[in-house]
């Protein structure tokens, strides 16, 4: 399936029917990340970790 990131707007496919890659970060309260919105593409959500544990 296409989305497109709630951050950038880059599209990218999901693959919620098998094992997505966004599964190999630790989990994170959706609540931390500030918004409302669907998925980040990797870059994005690689660089809201990164935030989130360093500030």
């Amino acid at each position: 399936m296409k989305k497109s990131c709630s951050r950038c707007e880059t599209e990218f496919d999901c693959q919620s029917q098998s094992i997505c890659w966004c599964i190999v970060f630790p989990p994170i309260p959706k609540d931390s990340i500030d918004d409302n919105s669907d998925c980040m593409c990797k870059k994005c959500l690689a660089k809201t970790y990164f935030e989130r544990i360093f500030s």
